[in-house]
């Protein structure tokens, strides 16, 4: 039984007229209603609660103390619990830090020793007095080492940079430099930093700066009291990756919730940034830390709520910052397929490719899928929904046209009614509509059409939007815009994306391609990429390049084939392909080009031939060709255009088209 509760319950804000049958199962009258009937129930043990009529819904201690009119600093003593039975951990303080051994000062000393003989190795961007007033020294690896000193400067460890070992002494749960931060001036801001080399490069520049090896959960209350007197802002520059932010956010909400009244703010770094940037690459790389300043000036303020986090806070600034249990029982918007393995609810998804590949006919197939629940690519399970296609790309009569080969296909395998009320198309407008602020305009018309939890396709984004792809700021303000929107309308949006200008020696499909560069890219859930095969024009190459679903982690980067289906202007899906560079390789270099160079040179004076002469004409490498390989080879040859078939058995070489190869 936890003594907590026992108080709660019984002292703090006593159950009038309690009763039990074992000593930890209560009922008693409802504090929060008009009460006769012992309708509110509650255990000593676990803290869980309810009342029967409703005016508290089935919590934990922590629930009733907040609605008694507890302060939540308080009421946070009264963990949240929403499962019977469970039994909370005591808060234990720390073991007092053991003390350190004497030969530290030693290993110091030797460290900083070796530094001084070392200079050369020291950064360009760091001040060496800085390093010399808190001892900063290299080891015979060349690892950085940071002593920590307590207040009374004295040594109670150090740490050893980028080595994957325990510190010496006792370093954890200590900011650094604790035995400097009493002469900052309180009136200036203090950035609070995530590692030690961080803070070296932010004194350089005549930054306060701190930082702590442990995350912030984990941080002894009495150590956030460095923060009590500062009268600017805390500023909390963690790296540039989703465990900085979080870190950083962790951190934020710890110290104001110990300070309220304090500013606390978390730079945003610029999203064209490398993953896991951090202060010292904005010093490092000749930018003068100005990368650093831009993040600094977009800073989100921390804010704690006051309020329960599964409710509603309206005026939040800062991030949302949950306890477990309330971030567990928060309801979040739906991730479900509505085309398997291929776009999911509330996602931005993207289908990339080069001019040519067909992805306009995609886009159209994809949209009356949706809308009819007839499965992509007869292979995709699709889940019926309202789809909205917003055409940027081809003149509407090329869609009437393209729809009228399409629509008699879906017509006979719909799985809904009345399902043509589900897809609403944007045409092409007049040429002016194109690259303008198109964005806006969408906004508008689904907020006149009241069209909302939808699926929405735009094709495509580059005509979308008068803003520069390839440029990372304006990208990144593009998709800022674009989220938006999806998040007003809770909508599923499918972008078609152009490629760069294809490097073919790659001879495969790759994110990178996609125009917009990895500013674009990983800021999606899904990426898809389509591209034309050089073996047949009625085969195209899908591949799924990037999925945020772990359900659909064995497509990733597995290609296949698309075949063209003329008479219903749609595709199906094929075959995995097993080797992707078969379909990317230049005419000129597959194996029955050379092949028939060969046998032309041989027996060019001929006006036609048959298989048996061709046969004669073979090299050694191909005289014991399979008949049916034969066969193939020949039907192919004429499919390209380099033979003609004359009649049955009899052939002509295309003579132009075969010495234009050379």
């Amino acid at each position: 039984m936890d003594n907590r509760y026992v108080e709660l319950y019984t002292h703090i804000y006593p159950i009038e007229n309690a009763k039990t049958r074992d000593g930890i199962q209560f009922e008693g009258l409802c504090p929060f209603h008009e009460d006769t009937n012992n309708s509110f129930g509650y255990r000593l043990d676990t803290g869980v609660c309810n009342c029967f009529v409703g005016c508290l819904d089935k919590g934990g201690a922590y629930d009733y103390a907040i609605k008694s009119g507890m302060e939540e600093k308080e009421a946070r003593r009264y963990y949240l619990s929403y499962n019977e039975g469970w039994t909370p951990t005591p808060i234990q303080e720390p073991p007092h830090p053991p003390t350190p051994p004497k030969h530290l000062e030693g290993d110091v000393k030797k460290f900083v020793s070796n530094l001084v003989n070392n200079q050369d190795k020291i950064p360009k961007y760091w001040n060496v007095k800085v390093l010399e007033k808190l001892e900063v020294g290299l080891n015979d690896k060349d690892n950085w080492i940071f002593p920590y000193r307590d207040n009374n400067n004295t040594l109670i460890g150090y740490k050893v940079h980028k080595v994957k070992t325990e510190p010496k002494g006792s370093v954890k749960n200590h900011f650094y430099p604790k035995n400097f931060i009493h002469k900052y001036d309180r009136d200036k801001d203090i950035y609070v930093c995530e590692g030690e080399k961080d803070v070296i490069t932010l004194l350089s520049y005549g930054l306060q700066a701190v930082s702590v090896i442990t995350g912030a959960n984990s941080i002894p209350k009495k150590e956030l009291a460095i923060f009590e007197h500062f009268n600017k802002e805390i500023i909390l520059p963690y790296d540039n990756d989703d465990s900085g932010y979080k870190g950083g956010a962790k951190m934020g909400k710890a110290i104001k919730e110990e300070y309220p009244s304090h500013k606390v703010l978390l730079p945003q770094w610029n999203e064209s940034l490398a993953d896991k940037y951090d202060v010292s690459d904005a010093f490092n790389e000749h930018h003068k830390g100005l990368n650093f300043f831009d993040a600094v000036l977009n800073s989100i303020e921390v804010e704690v709520p006051t309020v329960l986090s599964t409710q509603k806070q309206s005026n939040k600034k800062g991030f949302n910052v949950f306890m477990i249990d309330d971030f567990m029982v928060g309801e979040y918007p739906s991730t479900d397929p509505i085309i398997k393995n291929y776009l999911y609810k509330n996602h931005i998804s993207i289908i990339g490719g080069d001019t040519g590949c067909q992805k306009s006919w995609v886009s159209m197939q994809v949209a009356l899928s949706i809308a009819s629940g007839v499965d992509l690519f007869e292979h995709f399970e699709t889940t019926p929904s309202n789809v909205m296609l917003v055409q940027f790309e081809n003149e509407n009569t090329d869609m009437q046209n393209r729809f009228r080969t399409m629509l008699p296909y879906f017509e006979e395998n719909a799985k809904v009614d009345n399902w043509k009320d589900n897809l609403f198309i944007c045409p092409k407008d007049a040429e002016g509509s194109l690259f303008i602020d198109n964005w806006k305009i969408i906004d508008t018309t689904l907020e006149e059409n009241n069209f909302n939890n939808g699926v929405i396709i735009v094709d495509n984004l580059y005509t979308s939007t008068n803003l520069e792809i390839q440029s990372n700021n304006e990208i990144t303000s593009l998709l800022r815009e674009i989220d938006r929107i999806k998040k007003k309308y809770s909508l599923t949006i499918l972008l078609i994306a152009h490629t760069n200008k294809i490097d073919h020696t790659i001879k495969d499909l790759k994110i990178d391609q996609i125009q917009g560069g990895k500013t674009l890219t990983a800021q999606v859930g899904f990426v898809a990429m389509m591209g034309k095969s050089s073996t047949s024009n009625d085969i195209k190459v899908m591949k799924m390049v990037k999925c945020r679903s772990d359900e659909n982690r064995d497509l990733e980067e597995i290609p296949f084939k698309l075949h063209w289906d003329n008479d219903n202007g749609i595709f199906r899906k094929g075959a995995i392909i097993k080797n992707i560079a078969i379909h990317f390789q230049p005419m000129n270099e597959k194996w029955e080009i050379t092949l028939i160079k060969d046998v032309y040179r041989s027996m060019k004076v001929r006006t036609w031939f048959n298989r048996a002469s061709f046969r004669e004409h073979l090299s050694e490498d191909y005289k014991d060709m399979e008949s049916t390989k034969e066969t193939r080879l020949l039907t192919r040859l004429c499919k390209w255009g380099y033979l003609n078939k004359v009649e049955y058995d009899k052939y002509s070489f295309n003579k132009n088209e075969i010495e234009e190869l050379d």
